[in-house]
């Protein structure tokens, strides 16, 4: 590679020149760069051949690849994940990452600038959860460029990410999930809360069920599918892993309230003459249709505001369940297989609430030590109280 360094006397600013080899098909490569003193020229020189070096593509191109085109590209890449995944990518990049780094260019992204946007997302107000998740799309978008050789690093390993607090939780103790019940009592929400709560169902799942799914002869309720808000309109859809589609048997208590809710539901739909089958919605809108998730929620949270009983979240019944669980000191794969997940690690991790217990702590204490007292000798011995 052959390359030149020269001062322009009229402005006593400098310019570089270096030829990188040809291209496959014999064409020339002449980069050209300008800076205000040699040393400046020279590293942007010796930074041309380390990136050639190291694979990155021709810096021409380069100068012209922006986090838009970035952006693009990672999000064309992306068109095999679940629809609402990628929804939220393509809507929170549009958001949260074009407006301050869109007309950059990717070679030229430093970490002092992604750090200054964390600056102004935590001054517009923007959660600490949130910009963490700004972080990770930049990160996956930029790794792309990576690994599309646009650059060889990737900016935001070096950026200072704001501390996370883990969320509490939202687990409720049986007590308020009596209240819940109880303010819920004598509405079209009872049962499907009851059956969520008792056997931790995912709220999509809950309001997926069919009343094919629904066996009150072998005492069986089956899950293999749930809804999901796609194109302005609620759509079944095939759960995302294997150990989702299970089979639950419920208690007796709730089959009960199973196959009353199934007669109500015959003869409230045959009243307005729309034919039951058995692909109908267990719980459905009150037409024979799709019961809409926010609807739900709403119709719960007006319930418990207007029964004077503390907001307990609706998708809280899963994590409630898992946690009395460990307390009732249920199998671990039990426990996992009822909530559909692959691993009890991510039951664990994610869904039950540790609790506090004192007396149990002071006697794995008093356990290490009553192993450590027989080994004490002397002056030792005498300075521990009676």
């Amino acid at each position: 590679m052959i390359g030149s360094c020269k001062e322009n006397k009229k402005t006593g600013t400098w310019r570089g020149r270096i030829d990188l080899p040809p291209t496959a098909d014999g064409r020339r490569r002449q980069v050209r760069v300008h800076g205000r003193t040699e040393r400046e020229v020279h590293q942007k020189l010796r930074k041309i051949v380390n990136d050639f070096e190291a694979g990155i593509r021709d810096p021409r191109e380069g100068r012209r690849y922006t986090v838009d085109m970035a952006i693009d590209a990672w999000l064309s890449q992306s068109r095999g994940l679940a629809f609402r995944t990628y929804d939220s990518y393509q809507a929170e990049s549009r958001r949260h990452l074009r407006p301050p780094f869109g007309k950059t260019r990717v070679a030229d992204l430093t970490p002092g600038t992604i750090q200054e946007a964390v600056a102004g997302w935590q001054t517009a107000g923007r959660s600490t959860r949130s910009i963490t998740y700004y972080l990770t799309l930049l990160w996956m978008v930029l790794d792309r460029a990576r690994r599309d050789k646009y650059r060889p690093d990737n900016p935001v390993d070096d950026v200072r990410r704001p501390a996370l607090v883990k969320p509490k939780k939202p687990n409720a103790p049986p007590e308020l999930v009596a209240s819940v019940l109880g303010a819920l009592a004598g509405s079209r929400l009872f049962t499907p809360y009851f059956l969520q709560v008792s056997q931790g169902i995912r709220p999509g799942e809950l309001l997926a069920i069919r009343r094919r799914g629904i066996d009150l002869a072998l005492g069986t309720v089956q899950i293999n599918g749930a809804l999901e808000y796609r194109n302005r309109h609620l759509e079944w859809k095939r759960p995302k892993t294997d150990a989702s589609t299970r089979t639950l048997h419920p208690p007796q208590a709730i089959l009960a309230l199973l196959a009353e809710a199934l007669a109500a539901q015959q003869s409230a739909l045959t009243e307005l003459g729309i034919p039951v089958e058995s692909d109908t919605p267990l719980f459905d809108d009150g037409e024979g249709g799709w019961w809409h998730p926010d609807s739900f929620r709403r119709a719960y949270t007006r319930l418990l505001d207007r029964a004077g009983v503390a907001r307990v979240q609706w998708r809280g019944a899963r994590h409630t369940f898992a946690t009395l669980a460990r307390q009732l000191k249920v199998d671990n794969d039990t426990v996992r297989s009822i909530l559909g997940h692959e691993e009890y690690s991510t039951t664990d991790r994610f869904y039950v609430e540790r609790a506090e217990d004192p007396a149990a702590a002071r006697a794995a204490s008093e356990a290490v030590v009553s192993l450590i007292l027989p080994h004490l000798r002397g002056p030792l011995i005498a300075s521990l109280p009676a």
